[in-house]
């Protein structure tokens, strides 16, 4: 399912292009502004965005069952989980998440992150549909739930540590802790 001529332009800017692009802007923008360790945290918000995405995406993919557009009648399995776009949600939380980031540290490139993370995720929806995997709907339901994660992970959990708040929800081993 969703092999056809859209198929594979689709896996390699999701799973390859996007990814690459928002860590080595990352990488970059930590080294120029003189914490090259702001990377690994940066890197693991973004996984936080992208992790909640991905269990926002099963939960609901199983529970409304929805059949893709390219299967038949007696599909089963992955057939019937087109609603919403994992592609589009993990794209658009990955987009988010880094625009965010990028947003929160004042980094020069926060611009050109989020209009690349938004084109590039735009792309992977467009090809999903183009593709014949997911309906319209699913391709925005996606977005919308991957946006909204990718922005509210960076923005509720770590804005207040920039800012020197006296609490802050961090990364932990296992999930997360709270600091007094």
């Amino acid at each position: 399912l969703g092999y056809s001529a859209a198929g594979a332009p689709v896996h390699v800017v999701a799973i390859g292009v996007l990814p690459a692009a928002v860590l080595l802007n990352s990488f970059l923008s930590a080294r120029h502004g003189g914490d090259p360790d702001a990377f690994w945290e940066d890197a693991l918000i973004l996984a936080q965005a992208v992790s909640i995405t991905a269990v926002l995406h099963g939960a609901t993919a199983d529970l409304t069952a929805r059949r893709r557009p390219d299967a038949g009648l007696g599909a089963s399995g992955s057939a019937n989980r087109s609603f919403f776009s994992g592609h589009s949600a993990q794209a658009f939380s990955l987009a988010a998440a880094a625009g965010t980031v990028s947003t929160l540290r004042g980094y020069p490139s926060a611009p050109w992150v989020w209009a690349g993370g938004m084109t590039l995720a735009t792309g992977v929806a467009y090809l999903r549909v183009a593709g014949d995997a997911h309906w319209t709907t699913d391709v925005l339901a996606g977005a919308a739930v991957g946006g909204l994660a990718g922005f509210a992970v960076p923005w509720l959990l770590h804005r207040a540590r920039r800012r020197g708040a006296r609490w802050a929800v961090l990364p932990s081993p296992g999930g997360f802790a709270l600091r007094f």
